[in-house]
């Protein structure tokens, strides 16, 4: 995975998009995965504070957050998952970019639906 993730970013460095390069599209692309990513994020702090009613079944986040991570850890691998996500997607050349940013879009409502079907309600109490 961090193989992977460093051949992303290589190649994010290598070819940078222009500034001028982005679209309202994109934005509303970006705008949709954040969206996606707050209401994951929520639904992890939540399973964080009820761990003996759930527990989290995304690999990624485990990856990054341990297997019973601290709602300050999830805090900071949600931000820095925001801002690793948009600077890549303002790196990466056209269609790299739609490519990227429609697959995360992808996996997040995936993992999102998932823990709404185990009953994992999106609240924004905060």
């Amino acid at each position: 995975m961090r193989a992977a993730l460093a051949l992303l970013l290589a190649l994010c460095l290598l070819s940078p998009a222009r500034a001028d390069d982005w679209s309202g599209a994109d934005t509303a692309r970006q705008a949709a995965f954040l969206g996606l990513l707050a209401i994951d994020c929520n639904q992890s702090r939540a399973i964080a504070q009820h761990p003996d009613h759930f527990r989290e079944a995304d690999a990624l986040a485990r990856v990054f957050q341990g297997s019973k991570p601290s709602v300050g850890r999830i805090n900071m691998t949600c931000l820095g998952g925001a801002v690793a996500h948009t600077a890549i997607s303002a790196l990466l050349p056209r269609p790299w970019r739609e490519s990227w940013q429609w697959a995360s879009i992808g996996i997040e409502a995936a993992v999102v639906r998932g823990n709404h079907m185990i009953s994992m309600r999106a609240s924004f109490a905060f």
